[in-house]
C-alpha cells in the first residue's frame, strides 16, 4: 500500500485512515495461500454406441467410475476459512450428484 500510494505521488496517511493504515502495515509481510478453489469434472457416455448389451455394460462401468471419483473428489466446506480457522470438510453423499 505504501509503495502504491508513493508511486502515485501520495502520502499513505492522507489516503487511508490511521486505523486502516496501521492494520495494513501490520500485515504487509503476511502471505495468503492461494490455491485451487475447485474443479468441474464432466464424464459423459457416448451416444453413438448402438449395441444394447454393450451399451448396458459400458453404462455399468461408467457408473462405477463416477462413484469412485465422487468418493475422493466430491466434498464441500462449511464454516469460516482463514484468520487461523479451517472450514469443516463435509462429505457429499452420492445421491446429491445423481442426475
Amino acid at each position: 500500500m505504501d509503495k502504491l500510494a508513493r508511486a502515485a505521488g501520495l502520502d499513505p496517511a492522507q489516503v487511508y485512515e490511521a486505523g486502516e493504515l496501521a492494520y495494513a502495515r501490520k500485515w504487509r509481510d503476511a502471505t495468503v495461500r492461494v490455491g485451487n478453489r475447485g474443479y468441474d469434472l464432466t464424464l459423459d457416455v457416448t451416444k453413438s454406441v448402438s449395441d444394447a448389451e454393450f451399451s448396458a455394460a459400458i453404462e455399468g462401468v461408467f457408473a462405477d467410475a463416477v462413484a469412485a471419483v465422487e468418493g475422493w473428489a466430491a466434498y464441500g466446506q462449511r464454516g469460516h476459512q482463514g484468520d487461523g480457522q479451517r472450514a469443516e470438510r463435509m462429505e457429499t453423499p452420492p445421491a446429491c450428484w445423481a442426475g
